[in-house]
């Protein structure tokens, strides 16, 4: 999808919430439990998903595509439920040429790794207010699988959750804010 698209600049806009049609691209399982909704606390819209825990959105809408996003932080704008678990599933290629699937989830408690994914926890993410949720692709694929990052191929997202945005970057986001906890 994006594998011939410029991607030298600081960021790739993967999702936002603007525009007319922008789940155009995305495979939606339930259109009636993703809805696109004026959020006061971020003066804009956002997607709520929710419904049930089988509710997703993946990207790219086939299986048979693949993304082919070379920057390697993934960042999520979004605001988890305070009580309701919620997923995020991405989709690496390696520069072998090797798939690795990295599962986040709030319901995990410890991390899991074998060849072929790695399955790993939410639970010091905070919930119920916004943040920029940054994830290493390279890191990940580095620590877990001990290959390099070649490109970024899918993303799911299973509810719950508000997203205002979604995005690669290639350097990670500075941490500007004045919390002594860290989520």
């Amino acid at each position: 999808m994006y594998t011939r698209r410029f991607q030298g600049g600081t960021s790739v806009e993967i999702l936002s919430a603007t525009g007319r049609d922008p789940l155009e691209s995305w495979n939606v399982s339930s259109k009636k439990h993703v809805k696109k909704i004026y959020e006061k606390e971020v003066r804009g819209f956002v997607f709520e998903c929710g419904g049930s825990t089988q509710t997703k959105m993946s990207l790219p809408a086939s299986e048979a595509d693949t993304l082919g996003l070379v920057q390697p932080f993934l960042v999520l704008q979004l605001q988890l439920s305070s009580f309701q678990p919620f997923s995020i599933c991405v989709v690496m290629e390696s520069t072998r040429k090797t798939k690795h699937r990295v599962i986040l989830s709030t319901s995990f408690k410890d991390i899991s790794i074998n060849p072929l994914h790695v399955q790993l926890p939410l639970s010091v993410v905070k919930r119920g207010s916004w943040l920029n949720l940054c994830l290493d692709l390279q890191s990940i694929m580095k620590e877990s699988f001990k290959d390099q990052f070649r490109c970024l191929d899918a993303i799911e997202i299973r509810s719950y959750c508000k997203i205002r945005r979604i995005f690669t970057m290639k350097a990670p986001l500075m941490d500007d804010t004045d919390d002594a906890k860290v989520y």
